[in-house]
């Protein structure tokens, strides 16, 4: 459902990394604390099976999910082509609630690992249900944290990939691109694996998102091509080139696209007022109707070649 928030003072102040919906979990938290040793994936055989059944099952259930809530279009698959056997950090812009689900969708039939807030896996008998998706807590302890991206260097070499927002907040429905963080793109150049670039555009609601006046807007989903670090900087410039680049080819894709999807959603409705389907009374009419259209247009022709003839 979209909200209003307050993003212009937020912006104004530079908190654009701010979580605008606080703490979401309440008193449904558990007390379990993320450690050094917190197992960030399920690796005991038993563990392994059941909950790679699980992903399998949600797999086929996802596209009618992001279908049905959203109206999902994802455009640009082919994009990913090249990255069957390589790891990859994709970066979406964070605007949606279910957009892990829309990034999942939009990898598949590749596994999606996600980096969520610690607090997100401390909801009561959800953790091991969101493991199995592939979330992965960004712990608050520094000796976890280096246990936490140890696991993440090894699921890129591994190849497969991680989502990284690196807005760092979920802000419901805005349409801008906000400023990046640098850890997705830590992660690309010390892997040496592409960013993958997703943009969320939203769009009119029409059908019955426009008939039973969903609240939730409807969505386009585009893949970028892969962007690569310069391998010839120091570290550190890599990681800031890279950001950078990323940053703008988002922007200009959120841009150019939001255009592109306003013009096609114009067209659309355009369309749907024409009389394509027409009553038995009524196609003889339109019959005559073009008939008459037609008569007309031979009729101005022949005047047109009599006048030419009486002016030579």
């Amino acid at each position: 459902m979209a909200k209003k928030y307050d993003y212009d003072e937020l912006e104004k102040q530079g908190l654009t990394d701010v979580h605008v919906d606080g703490e979401l979990i309440g008193g449904f938290a558990s007390d379990k604390e993320i450690n050094a040793n917190y197992k960030f994936r399920i690796k005991n055989p038993i563990g392994k099976f059941f909950a790679n059944l699980f992903w399998a099952l949600v797999a086929v259930f996802v596209p009618f999910i992001v279908l049905v809530w959203h109206g999902t279009v994802i455009k640009g698959k082919r994009n990913l082509r090249s990255l069957k056997k390589s790891g990859a950090v994709v970066v979406p812009n964070h605007v949606l609630y279910l957009d892990c689900l829309i990034a999942a969708q939009c990898v598949y039939p590749k596994k999606l690992y996600y980096h969520v807030l610690e607090r997100s896996m401390k909801v009561k008998g959800l953790s091991f249900i969101m493991k199995s998706l592939g979330a992965m807590p960004i712990p608050t302890k520094p000796s976890a944290k280096r246990a936490f991206m140890t696991e993440t260097n090894q699921i890129l070499k591994e190849g497969n990939f991680v989502c990284v927002y690196p807005e760092a907040a979920c802000w419901p429905y805005y349409e801008k691109i906000r400023p990046f963080k640098t850890g997705a793109f830590h992660f690309a150049v010390k892997n040496n694996v592409p960013i993958v670039p997703i943009c969320i555009n939203f769009r009119q609601n029409r059908g019955y998102f426009k008939k039973f006046k969903v609240k939730a807007k409807m969505v386009t989903v585009h893949i970028g091509k892969p962007i690569y670090a310069k391998p010839e900087l120091e570290f550190n410039e890599a990681v800031t080139e890279l950001l950078n680049r990323s940053h703008q080819t988002l922007t200009k894709m959120n841009h150019w696209f939001k255009v592109i999807d306003a013009a096609s959603v114009k067209e659309n409705e355009a369309f749907a007022e024409r009389k394509i389907f027409v009553k038995k009374h009524e196609y003889k009419e339109l019959k005559n109707e073009k008939k008459e259209i037609k008569s007309a247009k031979k009729q101005t022709k022949k005047e047109s070649k009599k006048n030419k003839k009486q002016a030579k």
